[in-house]
């Protein structure tokens, strides 16, 4: 079975997206946050590295990307103190999950508020690459 999924843009476009159901878990399910620790689990990269991202969607799940000690982890729940906090409404969340929405599109339009210093997002941009491409089956 098929899921479409359609995004309204701010903008007037609307983006439109497919996704098998049994294929990879829910977005913005525990069970997709689950398989994204799951995932980071048995990834390492440089020690030294250290950056802690916190998503909030609204009417949603709350979860961080915690990245220290050679170790990423995904966890359910706020972070003490993280380095950037993303929120957004389900809508928005929904269609950047399903990439029918770019990030930084959301943020340009003001649909994804972003709190704390973004330059540590300039500064860990390999790494966040190397993260995306990581999760990006989930």
């Amino acid at each position: 079975m098929t899921v479409w999924t359609l995004f309204n843009h701010r903008d007037g476009t609307v983006a439109v997206t497919a996704r098998r159901l049994g294929s990879v878990p829910e977005p913005l399910t525990e069970a997709w946050i689950d398989a994204m620790a799951e995932i980071a689990a048995g990834r390492t990269v440089a020690d030294g590295v250290s950056l802690v991202l916190e998503y909030r969607v609204t009417g949603g799940p709350t979860w961080h990307l915690a990245v220290a000690n050679g170790r990423i982890q995904v966890v359910t729940g706020t972070a003490d103190s993280p380095d950037v906090s993303f929120h957004a409404e389900w809508a928005t969340a929904l269609a950047m999950a399903d990439g029918s929405l770019d990030p930084l599109r959301a943020v340009i339009d003001g649909d994804l508020l972003l709190h704390g210093d973004p330059r540590s997002l300039v500064m860990a941009r390999d790494l966040l690459d190397d993260v995306g491409d990581l999760f990006s089956n989930c």
